[in-house]
């Protein structure tokens, strides 16, 4: 129940407003860590992704609820959601940037859909080779 599975994609970045823009993968990328390692290793390179100069967002997908075997767990907090876990850091530093993506999904839906910048940043490493 530790590791639940999400997914990921990569956005480029609106130039006008510094936020995430469009999707760079047409499909998103579903990832289960199978382990009981600390960190989570993921090889993109058979995915062919171009780093647009202006850079790019990760983004960290939570599957529908259906999706998951449980909808909530038992936390020294008490009952909470049950969905997958990324450690944040509390930033004032302007150049790292991390967004929540608020979808309505009502219509009319893109009137509404709208990214929330955070004071923290998601904690990740990339090594391109």
């Amino acid at each position: 129940m530790k590791y639940l599975p999400f997914k990921v994609n990569f956005f480029t970045v609106n130039i006008e407003t510094g936020k995430p823009d469009k999707k760079i993968l047409p499909e998103d990328i579903l990832l289960r860590k199978n382990n009981k390692k600390k960190w989570f290793e993921v090889d993109f390179s058979n995915y062919n992704i171009n780093v647009p100069p202006e850079g790019m967002y990760v983004a960290f997908i939570i599957l529908d609820s259906k999706d998951y075997k449980v909808n909530t767990i038992m936390s020294k907090y008490g009952v909470i959601d049950a969905v997958p876990y990324l450690k944040l850091r509390r930033t004032n530093k302007k150049n790292e940037k991390s967004y929540v993506f608020h979808p309505h999904y009502f219509e009319p839906v893109k009137e509404y859909n709208y990214w929330e910048r955070l004071q923290a940043v998601f904690e990740i490493e990339v090594e391109f080779k």
